[in-house]
């Protein structure tokens, strides 16, 4: 039932050319669970494991799938908050409920075997384990349909979190600074846009000019795109608009990163039906064709010379997957399947965490994609329109 830990199946080399499995795949179904700030901890039909099963059967039921047709489960089976997540990510030593219930998986984890066993999937033949969060299961699903080790797959990611302080666990709450973490984490835990974003931009702003508040009219942009969400936390939640007034006079968290520059930490779920383009003809929706995806490697030189530019550190290079014979940052699109599917990077409130590589591409000439373009296309596809690098960015509380 489970592919090898080290499958390879990454593109994260140079000059790989044109995939070999380019327009052979596609998504045929997308399912989203409602979004909620946090698992209340009584309703058993909003745990995580509830959500991402309701995904599961959306996605299915919008592509015209069986149960016994799935043979592929590629879900991400860590906490959001990451190892030191602490109460927001762990519900012991509180005590745990009757089956399915009864341990942490399915109220803070979720994995293949779990949503296997819960659904009753009779043929599921690939489920890996030790599966990358976010964008890099969009490649990975991909090259395992291409490659035939399922035809069928459904990709689930997973986004829980619970009352409690966020990402305050572990050695992050400690009062101390030990051994690497002196150099690497000297005034406690810190998430991606402190270096990721803050450090970048800041130097964009000594070598060109500006200021960091420059980004309020691009902040309060995504908010009024995330309300056009319907089903969104920002428009299920009725969060008002946000100005640019509510942006510049907002608290630093880590200045100059604003309060309204961080994401919102959610309880959800989302899940897509990757199956080949063959199978998908004859699905209830058009499909979405895959025709790259693309990781990157920090450790090869030839990336880091091109991070020179940008100096973005670990985020994978704008320009990585426009090296891919027939494409340009025109029909580009980077996925990154965040929970709050915020219409396509349209809300600066995303689910926690999570990094997001340059991965799976669908054809811009096919129905199912939604921009900017097509509000009313905009819960098809786990997208993001643009030449920009997905950023990861932080929240030091829950």
């Amino acid at each position: 039932m489970t592919a090898p830990d080290r499958y390879q199946w990454r593109r994260d080399k140079d000059g790989l050319g044109v995939w070999e499995h380019r327009g052979k795949v596609a998504v045929a179904g997308v399912g989203h669970s409602p979004v909620d700030r946090r698992w209340d901890g009584v309703s058993m039909e909003k745990t995580l494991g509830a959500y991402s099963i309701l995904a599961c059967q959306k996605a299915m039921d919008e592509a015209g799938v069986t149960p016994d047709q799935i043979d592929g489960v590629i879900c991400c089976d860590s906490h959001i908050a990451g190892g030191s997540g602490g109460s927001a990510s762990q519900w012991a030593p509180r005590p745990y409920f009757a089956p399915p219930y009864d341990s942490e998986w399915g109220l803070t984890l979720v994995n293949a075997q779990w949503l296997i066993a819960q659904m009753r999937l009779p043929n599921v033949k690939f489920a890996p384990t030790g599966v990358p969060t976010i964008s890099e299961m969009v490649g990975m699903a991909a090259q395992a349909v291409g490659d035939g080790l399922c035809h069928t797959c459904l990709v689930i990611y997973p986004t829980g979190n619970l009352e409690g302080r966020y990402r305050r666990g572990g050695e992050n709450a400690d009062d101390y600074a030990r051994g690497a973490r002196q150099w690497t984490a000297p005034w406690g835990n810190h998430g991606g846009n402190d270096f990721i974003n803050i450090f970048p931009h800041g130097q964009y702003c000594l070598k060109y000019g500006g200021k960091h508040d420059d980004l309020a009219p691009f902040v309060v942009n995504q908010h009024r795109n995330g309300l056009l969400t319907p089903w969104g936390y920002n428009a299920t939640h009725q969060v008002p608009q946000l100005t640019i007034e509510d942006y510049v006079n907002s608290r630093y968290v880590l200045n100059p990163l604003r309060l309204w520059d961080c994401d919102r930490p959610v309880n959800a779920s989302a899940a897509y039906l990757f199956t080949t383009a063959e199978r998908a003809r004859d699905m209830r929706q058009s499909p979405v064709y895959v025709l790259n995806h693309s990781q990157h490697n920090s450790g090869s030189a030839p990336h880091r010379k091109i991070w020179t530019r940008s100096r973005t550190g670990p985020t994978a290079p704008p320009g990585e997957c426009t090296r891919v014979p027939g494409l340009r940052p025109t029909t580009l699109i980077y996925s990154i399947l965040t929970t709050a599917m915020h219409r396509w990077r349209s809300s600066s409130w995303r689910p926690s965490s999570g990094t997001a590589s340059n991965a799976a591409m669908p054809s811009r000439s096919t129905r199912a994609i939604s921009g900017s373009r097509d509000r009313t296309r905009s819960a098809r596809a786990a997208a993001i329109w643009g030449t920009g690098a997905p950023v990861r960015p932080c929240t030091p509380t829950a």
